[in-house]
Order: structure tokens, then C-alpha cells, then sequence
């Protein structure tokens, strides 16, 4: 009871302060700015009444629970109450500490299947089961030889990650990749660059793709000391160049004992201009629950733009010349100089609109 008043103590003065932001951090200096918008705190039984129609879009809610066998009973109530008026598709577990041989069978989630990787601290990814998925094992660039292959099942000693390719059993769904991540919390400038290259690369090819991609995770990366440390600016900076933006801009883990706050937790994503995001003030561990989802709703044909084209082939182009050679338009003109010249052009159109339609129909294509 000491530790849940310590933390709520902590989260008020500290977690409520707008200063103490990432958009605050950068409104004074920074260029990419508007692709970062205010992420919110905000409980469960809010969210659910401000956001009903979460349920026919792409959500993902990412938590370092710090050992599931402790704390999977908080995490189970918590996303049962999230479903009464949503469907989460996808939850991102990081430091589940599950061992290699440990069966993961009690900890499944109704309606959702459960990929676990147990390296080091441990990661589960729940996907909803509305959802087709493939784990991806390694990611190559389809314009290179073998060479550029980049292995995503190898023992990271600094790092651990899921990925995988989703896509709405919808028809025309659009598909996602979704990348559930744990950094190790290792200070050495060198070891943390060499985790932001390690990803750069990944992002690289993963976009080359053009695919929607989100990043979900403990990245155990301040992005509030980032202008203090070069190790975290590094990070941001190679984030960003890659066309991945954070989501969420506030703290999101809070220490008791020195009554701190940092923003290590975080989803990128290159689908900066479609989301809503926020931290979610229920507490499960001493980190809070993050959350984005999109506006876009899964059905790709709602979000493509279509016009019409005019079939010029030259069969029908011929046709349709011939056919205005041989038309005595002339005949159904009033040759009166006091006539409506109105009424003459609009006969006239219409002649020419009627041929048209006939020899050169329109077809609809996307932009």
C-alpha cells in the first residue's frame, strides 16, 4: 500500500507537469516538432468513453511489466476492461522473465494469440485473433543480393525483439509491421549507438517496403535527457532521419525511492499523422501502460482515392472520329441568327458528350 501511494505521489508532481515533456523539450529548437504531438494521461474508464470506435482500427498498447507471474492478473483485468468497449489488436509485453523451457500456456489471453521469446528479460506480443500474422525471422532488402539479410532471431546480448507482419482478416486490409522491443539498460555510450544502428538498419529495410511500421517497446533510452546525453540524442536523431516519430511525449516510468520520472517507454512509428496516443494511468507495474491507435480503419479501400480515365485506344479513338465526320450535327441546330446560341451549344455538347460515351468510356482508377 506504501509503494502504490509512493508512486501516485510521484505521478502527480511529477508526471502532470507539462514542462517535463518531450514536446516541451524540443517547441524551442526543433524543426520536427509538428510531427510530435502531446500524448495525454488518461485512465482506462476515460478512454473508453471519449474513444468508441477504436474497434475498427489498428490499436496497440505496449507495458515492461516486470515479471508476468507476478503481475499477469493486473494485466488481464486491465485488458479485459479495455475490450468491453474495444478490441486492442496488438499488446507488447516486455520483461516477462520467462525462461526458455517455461510454458506460457497460463498465460493466455481469450481471443488473442500469444508469440513469446524468452533471450534475456523475456517478450510476449498479443495479437488479436481478427488478425493474419507471420513472425518475421529476418528481413532482406529485395534489391540486394543475400548479403544484406539482416537476421532478427540472433541472441542480441544488448537487445531482444519480436517482429511480426499483420494484416486484418478483412478483405483490402492493409497490412502492418509491428516490432515489440527490449533494450537492456546498459549506460556505455558505445553499446547503446551500436543498438540505434543495429535498428537503423532494420528501419531501413522494413521501409524500402513501403510498409507501415510501428516500434513498441522499453528502449530504456531517456528522450527527456536527450540534449544531456549523446548516447539518447543519437538515438532520437537516427529515429527521426529514419521517418520514425515517438508517440508518446510524456513520462512514463516513475521511480519511488528518488521520486523521478523518464520517458524510456515509447512507440515509433512512420504513420506520424494518423494516430491518437496517450499513457495510461493505471497502474500494473512502476512503468504506466502506452498506447497509440490509428484513425485510419483497416479496410485500404476507405483510404484510396479514385478518379476517372478516359480509354484512349486507338481502335476506339478511330471510331469515335469517324463517327463525328459522319454526324450532320447541323440538322438539329436552329440556323435562326435570333435563336438561343445557348440552346445550340448545349445541343451540341450533348452530341459530342453522347459519342464520347459510347466510343471512349471512362474507367476508374486509383490515384
Amino acid at each position: 500500500m506504501d509503494n502504490l501511494l509512493n508512486h501516485n505521489a510521484c505521478f502527480d508532481n511529477i508526471g502532470f507537469n507539462s514542462s517535463n515533456s518531450l514536446t516541451h523539450l524540443l517547441e524551442a529548437d526543433d524543426n520536427d516538432i509538428n510531427n510530435i504531438t502531446f500524448s495525454e494521461y488518461i485512465d482506462i474508464d476515460t478512454f473508453s468513453e471519449q474513444f468508441t470506435d477504436v474497434k475498427s482500427k489498428l490499436s496497440i498498447v505496449s507495458l515492461n511489466i516486470q515479471r508476468l507471474n507476478t503481475n499477469f492478473d493486473e494485466l488481464k483485468i486491465t485488458i479485459d476492461k479495455l475490450n468491453t468497449h474495444h478490441q486492442i489488436s496488438i499488446i507488447c509485453i516486455q520483461e516477462t522473465w520467462l525462461g526458455i523451457d517455461d510454458s506460457t500456456e497460463v498465460y493466455n489471453l481469450p481471443d488473442y494469440h500469444l508469440i513469446s521469446k524468452s533471450l534475456y528479460a523475456g517478450l510476449i506480443t498479443y495479437v488479436h485473433i481478427d488478425f493474419a500474422f507471420r513472425i518475421l525471422e529476418n528481413i532482406s532488402n529485395p534489391n540486394e543480393d543475400d548479403e544484406n539479410i539482416i537476421n532478427l532471431d540472433t541472441r542480441k546480448p544488448i537487445w531482444e525483439n519480436i517482429f511480426i507482419e499483420i494484416k486484418h482478416k478483412l478483405p483490402n486490409s492493409k497490412t502492418y509491421v509491428i516490432g515489440n522491443i527490449y533494450r537492456r539498460p546498459d549506460p556505455i555510450v558505445n553499446v547503446c549507438n551500436k543498438f540505434s544502428e543495429e535498428l537503423f538498419n532494420i528501419m531501413n529495410l522494413l521501409t524500402k517496403n513501403n510498409r507501415t511500421v510501428y516500434l513498441a517497446g522499453d528502449f530504456n533510452i531517456d528522450l527527456l535527457k536527450m540534449h544531456e546525453k549523446t548516447q539518447y540524442n543519437y538515438f532520437y536523431n537516427i529515429m527521426i532521419s529514419s521517418g520514425f516519430y515517438p508517440k508518446i511525449s510524456l513520462p512514463t516510468r516513475f521511480d519511488q525511492n528518488h521520486c523521478s520520472a523518464t520517458l524510456i517507454d515509447n512507440i515509433f512509428s512512420n504513420d506520424f499523422n494518423n494516430n491518437v496516443s496517450g499513457v495510461f494511468t493505471n497502474i500494473i507495474s512502476d512503468h504506466q501502460m502506452i498506447y497509440t491507435y490509428s484513425k485510419d480503419t483497416y479496410d485500404i479501400r476507405k483510404n484510396t482515392k479514385f478518379i476517372e480515365i478516359e480509354s484512349h485506344n486507338s481502335v476506339n479513338l478511330e471510331l469515335f472520329l469517324d463517327e463525328l465526320k459522319n454526324m450532320n450535327i447541323k440538322e438539329n441546330l436552329n440556323m435562326n441568327p435570333f435563336a438561343n446560341p445557348n440552346t445550340n451549344y448545349r445541343i451540341f455538347t450533348d452530341f459530342i458528350t453522347e459519342t464520347k460515351t459510347k466510343f471512349l468510356p471512362k474507367k476508374k482508377g486509383e490515384i
